[in-house]
């Protein structure tokens, strides 16, 4: 079986350089000039993924390692990105259900694209009120295609903290501050303490974007094809219970 080797690098983005990965890279380069290869999809079952820490960076500093191992080695797809002498993780993906996948993004470009594609029409969202101005984002809810341009726009910046539940990060908003959408300030005022809350205002639709840190970003993205829209969970039993089946299938590959 061919291998891997990935190198965790500062601000925790991960790269498969061409030293440990000869292989991988001459594949690229048996490609024509002309032949644009945007990513490459690899099958963990046909290849072990292997991840380290560069050298130059202290792995107390980034305890998500094996968590984000076993989620590339135990993946339906793995798609990495040729950059100059090395590959970049972009997304990892599990397939959990008949419309459900299990999403992993390697870096902010990652997640900067993917919002771009799918958070830009999101038409309520339910969030956690962990203190006095902070939320964590449970769920997001998109409108059907085209249903934006009918709609104001509400602007939600999100970042990442390490006090998630289920080995996650948290995914937060703070609904007060100059960056805070006054909806989301006004909203706050009608919500209780530690409950989830959902946030939706008519005739707007939420264009969201997450700030990761150090860390690739995890999440459950169905389609509801009822519905025809899409819904993203960042925490919460669904969520947790996905996550411990990859636990069970890792610790049932490494006992092989």
């Amino acid at each position: 079986m061919n291998s891997l080797v990935g190198t965790i690098f500062q601000p925790g983005v991960i790269e498969f350089h061409r030293e440990k990965n000869q292989w991988a890279l001459e594949m690229v380069d048996s490609r024509s000039a002309e032949e644009s290869i945007p990513r490459l999809r690899f099958d963990p079952q046909k290849v072990l993924i292997e991840l380290e820490c560069s050298p130059k960076i202290n792995p107390d500093d980034y305890p998500w390692v094996d968590r984000v191992q076993s989620y590339l080695r135990t993946a339906d797809q793995v798609y990495l990105k040729p950059e100059d002498n090395y590959l970049r993780f972009m997304q990892a993906i599990h397939k959990v259900g008949k419309r459900q996948k299990l999403i992993t993004l390697g870096s902010q470009t990652d997640v900067n694209a993917f919002a771009n594609r799918f958070w830009k029409n999101i038409r309520f969202l339910f969030a956690h009120r962990k203190d006095d101005f902070r939320f964590n984002l449970g769920m997001l809810v998109t409108n059907k295609p085209g249903e934006e341009k009918k709609t104001n726009k509400i602007e939600l910046k999100c970042r990442m903290n390490p006090d998630g539940d289920g080995g996650l990060p948290a995914i937060s908003f703070d609904a007060t501050g100059s960056e805070a959408p006054p909806q989301i300030v006004d909203w706050r005022k009608s919500t209780e303490m530690d409950k989830a809350c959902r946030f939706a205002i008519e005739g707007h639709h939420i264009e969201l974007r997450i700030v990761v840190q150090r860390q690739p970003l995890t999440f459950l993205h169905e389609f509801r094809e009822e519905f025809n829209n899409h819904s993203f969970t960042f925490e919460g039993d669904t969520l947790t219970t996905r996550l411990k089946k990859i636990e069970k299938l890792r610790d049932e590959l490494g006992s092989e």
